[in-house]
This record gives C-alpha cells, sequence and structure tokens, in this order.
C-alpha cells in the first residue's frame, strides 16, 4: 500500500515537475502560493483518486 502524494512547492521548473510526475506516483502538483481552495480540491481529488485505484 502507498500513501497518496500531492506536491507544493515553489519551484517551476518543467524538468522538476516532468520528473516528479514520472518517477513518482504523484496525485497532485500545486505551486505556492497557493490558495486554500485550490488545496481543498486538489486533496479531495487525490484521496478520491486513491480510493478509487486501491484494488478490491
Amino acid at each position: 500500500m502507498y500513501i497518496p502524494i500531492v506536491y507544493l512547492t515553489a519551484n517551476t521548473s518543467y524538468e522538476v515537475i516532468q520528473r516528479a510526475k514520472e518517477e513518482t506516483k504523484s496525485y497532485g502538483y500545486l505551486l505556492k502560493p497557493v490558495k486554500g481552495i485550490d488545496l481543498h480540491w486538489t486533496i479531495n481529488t487525490a484521496l478520491k483518486r486513491h480510493q478509487l485505484e486501491r484494488p478490491g
């Protein structure tokens, strides 16, 4: 079992974002400064996706 990961960063480098997408099972990537509503929906979406992808 794994934990869903949502990145929160100020790094806007395309290479870093691509590496995070390809090398991890991330469920989101938010750039600072982040609004509360964006954080809320990203976390909710990540949790729902994680729930749907769980086997059985």
